[in-house]
């Protein structure tokens, strides 16, 4: 066997780490979940060490089930995600146990206060072009630190996002790329590095960074206790590698100016590659970096997306486990009679995000009746889910005046056929899969083959083919006329659903 690639993707659920051939052919994978805490109101924890474990766990794994020799492992990076802190002392220990994640909002005063000290939410865009609520940057969350636990703060040498922390616990080395630091709330998107003034404004220091490095870095290599523990030889060469959301694009294959893109997992994200910053300060539009040092996202972010569907699966189908539940619930949905009227849903089951960006957005059914039962609720839940994404892709061409001929989904929810028709016929385009699912590992991969130089650059890696399209969704004409019909419903729910949000 020719050399291959391991790509590690550190998500909110669990860690995935994934073997590719150098043609882009998956040779192995292994997912360990890990937990998530809530330990108070709008605290959002995981253990840094959990990630950690899975990790190593999930090299072993790959390692063992591959049969692959160690030596011909050319390289492994990341991706991670992205807005969590994790505080180390100069020695390299680990100074908290949980750490507050991005979906954490306990930073909502600090927040408050830095952007009424900074001249708005509108000043601060203009340097970071971050749109969502910035409580949930890791920059305040630093704040948060320091002032309600001051002790821990000095300790603190480096704050770590969550790729970073990993890598540093199987090479020693301590890096960051533009990816990450973009959404760390601190990043001047222009300049390419962290802003004076956002630091001053919110007392950080630039030195409580790690080095920035590009995301195809080769960063450190593979201890010895950590071949020893995983399989891999030590010296294995480790790319920094990139937060999951530039991941999720570039595992997409969305490494052109103009390619669009959305991911479909715990969260939901997508817009397009850009040659410059792109915004819309209106809008919330987010822009940052992409792992290829001259493009960058434009796209909108919702905090559900979907995970709407695991929890109708998990609810409505408690009798029943893991695939069976799914194979299930969907089976249920496509023999209900396509004229039946269903409920609409909004799957918004966590705060904050587009399309609504409001900080008490829920879930919520509209149009209840006596005769549904769960095989309707779960495909209202399809449907919502699907519907969010076509108000994210309206956006998306709407401020960007791109046209769209298809559109490339990623992420756990593209496994969902009745989902993907849906959106393929309601936006009046084909979806496009990929025959491989694990986008962010590829992409991860992707990094570091390109460190260890196997391409030259991205695009010479997308040409040599590593990217395998499986499948492409044909939009129904037929359909159009429903769907948009149904799409109408979703937009008048949702804005009944802001004035009661804003009632609470």
């Amino acid at each position: 066997m020719s050399d291959v690639l391991i790509g590690i993707d550190i998500g909110t659920t669990g860690v995935k780490v994934a073997m590719f051939a150098t043609d882009g052919q998956l040779v192995a994978s292994a997912y360990h979940t890990h937990d998530t805490t809530y330990p108070a109101p709008d605290h959002v924890e995981q253990r840094p060490q959990d990630w950690v474990d899975g990790t190593l766990a999930g090299l072993r794994d790959v390692m063992r089930n591959s049969g692959v020799d160690a030596a011909r492992v050319a390289g492994v990076s990341f991706s991670g995600q992205m807005m969590g802190q994790v505080p180390i002392s100069a020695s390299g220990e680990l100074l908290v146990d949980s750490i507050p994640i991005w979906a954490d909002q306990r930073a909502k005063p600090q927040a408050a206060r830095f952007l009424n000290d900074f001249g708005g939410h509108e000043t601060y865009y203009d340097i970071t072009f971050q749109g969502h609520p910035v409580h949930m940057t890791s920059a305040f969350r630093m704040m948060w630190f320091a002032e309600h636990q001051p002790d821990l703060f000095a300790k603190a040498a480096k704050w770590l996002h969550a790729k970073e922390f990993v890598l540093f616990r199987l090479t020693g080395a301590l890096a960051t790329d533009p990816t990450d630091q973009c959404l760390g709330g601190a990043f001047d998107l222009r300049a390419g590095r962290h802003s004076a003034a956002v630091l001053d404004c919110a007392g950080l220091e630039s030195g409580l960074f790690p080095e920035m490095m590009e995301s195809t870095e080769i960063a450190g290599q593979i201890t010895a206790q950590i071949g020893e523990a995983t399989g891999l030889r030590a010296g294995t060469p480790v790319a920094v590698g990139a937060g999951d959301g530039p991941c999720a694009a570039a595992g997409s294959a969305a490494l052109a100016e103009g390619d669009a893109y959305f991911y479909l997992g715990s969260a939901l994200w997508g817009g397009t590659i850009e040659t410059k910053p792109f915004g819309d300060f209106e809008s919330r539009m987010i822009c940052y970096r992409h792992l290829v040092p001259e493009l960058y996202h434009s796209q909108y972010v919702s905090f559900t997306g979907a995970i709407g569907q695991q929890w109708i699966v998990e609810n409505a189908y408690s009798e029943l486990s893991g695939g069976e539940a799914f194979d299930t619930a969907l089976a249920e949905a496509s023999k209900l009679n396509e004229d039946e009227m269903l409920p609409v849903f909004l799957p918004f089951l966590r705060p904050g995000g587009a399309p609504h960006q409001h900080s008490n957005a829920s879930g919520v059914f509209h149009g209840l009746r006596i005769e549904h039962n769960r095989a309707h609720l779960y495909k209202a839940v399809v449907m919502g889910i699907a519907q969010s994404l076509q108000v994210l892709y309206d956006d998306v061409t709407r401020v960007t005046g791109r046209q769209i001929d298809a559109l490339t989904i990623v992420g756990g929810g593209a496994r969902n056929p009745m989902m993907m028709q849906a959106i393929a016929s309601g936006l009046g385009i084909p979806v496009q899969l990929l025959s491989n699912q694990e986008s962010n590992c590829l992409a991860a991969a992707l990094c570091a083959g390109l460190g260890v130089g196997i391409w030259p650059d991205a695009m010479a890696a997308k040409d040599s083919g590593i990217f395998h399209r499986r499948v492409s969704f044909q939009p129904d004409p037929a359909k159009r006329d429903e769907l948009a019909a149904a799409q109408a419903k979703f937009k008048a729910s949702m804005q009944i659903a802001k004035q009661l949000w804003s009632l609470e």
